[in-house]
């Protein structure tokens, strides 16, 4: 049957505060709109049955469900087996009408009651008992011929959680990564299927985003500011995925909160801790790693820690004694509720490569600790201070770059009757440090660009969330920033403004605009290696999107939207040249950079038993000075990802994804510089494939195998075209192909 129970919305830490004591299907006529919750509404939650006369079994389930409406993660608070695997399993294919806050979709975590009943209980009952009810919209329990009946009611308690959505995010949650084949199960790595990214190599995690090269995509974990994502490029992310509980991409505009980036910004979010003793491990062909969480002081605080070790040394030592690839991190997170109204978290963490071939030795690496520090003044407001402090460091054989740094943070967010205020700044300060060998060819290259400094910047963004109606959210903001770097100090100035409308039940229209402002920086992925000085002038770009978003049937989505990307005194010596080479000239030279472009996004989730995705982006990137004006030298204009998953039963699941990009344009070489046609190279193309299986032993352990490959077509990439006398010159990377067989246990 289906409970009617009033709705009680509490406080998540670290999240928007709101409470609310009405029903959820009511709403209180002097309740503000910013105040007023309503729970998720199930409109599909079906159950298969068990064919099991014995006895009736229930099964709590604890849900989060995010702002779309899916299941993104799934518990049995107890329970015996089979039932507690069947309960959770089922929870794959429910959809639901999100929770809301104000008329704004929420994410929210709910607790379900599963029941599994032989069908003679059911015969057995009064003929005076009260008929079940369901709620509006949902499809009831399909019973089999075998006497057995299952249904799903949701209990009293919801909980909101997570911060108001924004407007022409693209987000990815871990649960829905585990099913993308050739994201080995990150979510980092599952950026590259988004519309508007545009990659260089294939499978390498270094891309171009709505036209702004890799130097001006910056990389965030919970506001902090890190220097790279993945191991080696090729490897995994830095971050265990058991801390990540979804990866943003803004694409551009940005929200205010994100400054001192011109082009775009991925955020990788914290996980929240569960509360409760919950560990997982994994062992494959290049690595293994491992996490825990354990609660202490009766729930009121936690420990988590994780970290990753790379076999591939051992593996390439042994075949190649001359040659070394070798990578590691480690998390570790612990917090604790003061009270109430009161939280405070202490996380470090940190990352290491090393690469060695004959003579040639490198290796990056970089390391955090962040204090944070949490307090709520009441149900409508909450400040965030956070300090961080940290060490990035790149070596070779040349010498090393190093980067001794402090960052300070702080955010305030005031929920009004019908705004949501939300304010904030930040400042850093990079004590960089150079050592060079002498004795190389051309030492004052480095010298010039990364010159031992003290650096530092500042910044304060405010915005307003007004929503005078449910249907119609605006959101106006301005971001102002200070730089100063090797003895030049400028400051800039920065508006965004973004729009959405609920046009239709089906329909929603998204709108953005907004300026942003980056020193000089081409040099991506590199700890302590950023350019010095702020080179007469900062990067400066001018942002727009629009969009539209269709609810269509089946759970399918689809987005159709356009950009345009406009920036000045851009930085991009790698979209001019085809090359990663660089000498002292790199940092200053400067080009206007022009993007257009339309983009498709049509997916049904991957956590469904048939999922998939087809992600189209149609575009041009152009780049001109005072005497040349061409095409972008990785300019790609088609770029098309599908992707297909299936659950092919018995905890079985496959799934498939095809990369395809136009080959990039050729290149001439002119007495203004480097010129690109349209006479394109090949196009880069690649099949990924993924098998897994999956064992729930008991309602705590379960542990699955599973074979995957990336590049399964054996493809080359062409990173360079060009023109000889003799006719065009390919060049590139070979053949990328990266096997994963593996194996991983989790219990809670």
């Amino acid at each position: 049957m289906w409970l009617s129970a009033p709705v009680h919305a509490q406080e998540e830490p670290g999240q928007t505060p709101s409470s609310s004591n009405a029903p959820a299907s009511e709403s209180n006529a002097s309740e503000r709109p910013s105040d007023r919750i309503t729970a998720p509404e199930p409109l599909n939650t079906p159950v298969q049955p068990i064919a099991d006369d014995s006895e009736r079994v229930e099964i709590v389930l604890e849900l989060v469900i995010d702002r779309e409406g899916h299941v993104t993660s799934a518990r049995a608070l107890g329970g015996r087996e089979p039932y507690a695997t069947a309960a959770t399993t089922a929870t794959g294919a429910w959809s639901f009408r999100p929770a809301t806050k104000g008329g704004l979709p929420v994410a929210a975590k709910v607790s379900f009651l599963v029941t599994f009943e032989p069908e003679q209980a059911r015969d057995d009952l009064p003929l005076a008992a009260p008929t079940p009810t369901k709620a509006p919209g949902t499809q009831p329990p399909v019973a089999p011929a075998r006497a057995a009946h299952a249904s799903a009611v949701p209990l009293a308690e919801v909980v909101i959680l997570g911060d108001l959505p924004d407007p022409g995010v693209r987000t990815w949650t871990r649960q829905e990564t585990r099913k993308l084949a050739g994201a080995f199960d990150d979510p980092l790595r599952a950026m590259e299927v988004l519309p508007g990214v545009t990659p260089i190599i294939t499978g390498l995690p270094v891309f171009f985003v709505r036209g702004a090269p890799p130097g001006n995509v910056g990389f965030f974990l919970d506001g902090m500011r890190i220097p790279q994502l993945y191991h080696g490029f090729l490897g995994p992310s830095v971050i265990h995925p058991a801390f990540i509980a979804k990866v943003d991409l803004h694409a551009g505009p940005m929200p205010a909160r994100f400054g001192r980036y011109a082009g775009a910004a991925v955020d990788a979010g914290l996980a929240e801790p569960h509360g409760e003793l919950r560990a997982e491990a994994h062992v494959r062909l290049f690595d293994a790693g491992g996490f825990m969480e354990a609660p202490f002081a009766r729930g009121r605080g936690y420990v988590m820690a994780g970290a990753r070790y790379s076999f591939t040394a051992l593996l390439l030592s042994a075949i190649s004694p001359a040659q070394r690839v070798d990578y590691w991190d480690y998390q570790a997170m612990a917090g604790y509720r003061l009270g109430k109204k009161d939280d405070v978290r202490v996380f470090a963490f940190g990352s290491f490569d090393y690469v060695g071939a004959g003579n040639t030795t490198g290796g990056i690496e970089f390391h955090r600790v962040d204090l944070s520090f949490a307090h709520r003044f009441g149900p409508k407001a909450r400040i965030v201070l956070a300090t961080t402090g940290g060490s990035d460091r790149t070596r070779s054989d040349f010498g090393f770059v190093q980067d001794t740094l402090f960052q300070g943070r702080l955010r305030y967010t005031l929920t009004g009757q019908q705004a949501v205020l939300r304010v904030g700044g930040d400042v850093s300060v990079d004590d960089y440090r150079t050592e060079i060998d002498p004795t190389i060819t051309e030492p004052e290259r480095y010298a010039d660009l990364f010159p031992s400094r003290t650096d530092a910047a500042g910044g304060a963004f405010a915005d307003v969330v007004l929503f005078p109606q449910s249907q119609v959210r605006v959101i106006p903001g301005v971001r102002a920033d200070v730089y100063s770097s090797y003895g030049d100090v400028m400051a800039a100035a920065d508006v965004r403004l973004a729009a959405e409308h609920d046009l239709y039940p089906w329909l929603m229209a998204r709108h953005a605009f907004g300026t942003a402002h980056q020193a000089p920086s081409f040099v991506p992925n590199l700890p302590g290696a950023q350019v010095g000085g702020l080179r007469g002038a900062l990067q400066e770009s001018i942002q727009a999107s629009s969009s539209f978003d269709f609810k269509l049937p089946w759970e399918v989505t689809l987005s159709v939207g356009g950009y345009a990307n406009v920036t000045t005194d851009l930085s991009d010596p790698i979209g001019g040249s085809q090359t990663f080479d660089f000498d002292e000239t790199s940092a200053n030279v400067r080009v206007l950079g022009r993007s257009v472009g339309l983009e498709t996004f049509l997916k049904r989730p991957l956590t469904r038993r048939l999922g998939g995705l087809i992600s189209y982006t149609f575009s041009t990137t152009l780049r001109s000075d005072e005497k040349i004006s061409t095409l972008a030298g990785y300019d790609r204009p088609h770029v098309l990802n599908a992707a297909l998953t299936y659950d092919l039963g018995r905890h079985w699941q496959a799934s498939g994804k095809v990369a395809f990009a136009s080959g990039i344009p050729g290149r001439r070489i002119t007495l203004d510089g480097y010129v690109f046609d349209d006479d394109r190279a090949p196009p880069l193309a690649r099949l990924d494939v993924k098998v897994a299986k999956r064992w729930y032993v008991s309602e705590h352990f379960n542990w699955g195998v599973y074979a995957e490959v990336l590049n399964a077509t054996y493809s080359p990439t062409v990173t360079r075209r060009t023109y000889l006398r003799q006719g065009w010159r390919n060049e590139g990377t070979a053949p990328i192909i990266i096997p994963s067989i593996g194996v991983d246990a989790a219990w809670n």
